[in-house]
């Protein structure tokens, strides 16, 4: 009887490690970065967005649109041009696995970060 080889990196499961919220922000800064190089109204916006959303994973547990709004009114930029980013990043760390939504204060929804 012949006996068959098994191939060791077939019968491991592979492992791939999840980024950190601070290595997803900054992805998804750079990305945006790239996207609107030639606008300086939305960089700027894209600067206060980064400021904000990074002192947020790096200091806080969960994250709610409007507490990420209060977070930002000492800023040269409007809530209209904040919000956009706010909800793109808050897809980002969805489809990483990163947040869970939990019931909110005044029907805000509240992201709990993992």
């Amino acid at each position: 009887m012949k006996s068959k080889k098994q191939n060791t990196s077939e019968s491991l499961p592979s492992f791939t490690p999840s980024k950190t919220l601070i290595e997803i922000t900054n992805d998804f800064v750079k990305k945006q970065a790239n996207r609107v190089k030639d606008d300086d109204e939305d960089n700027q916006a894209l600067q206060a967005f980064s400021n904000v959303a990074r002192f947020i994973v790096e200091n806080q547990k969960s994250v709610n649109f409007n507490n990420f709004l209060a977070m930002t009114r000492n800023l040269d930029t409007s809530a209209s041009e904040l919000a956009p980013l706010f909800h793109l990043w808050l897809a980002e760390l969805k489809v990483n696995n990163r947040v869970n939504e939990v019931s909110g204060c005044y029907d805000w929804k509240e992201w709990v970060f993992k």
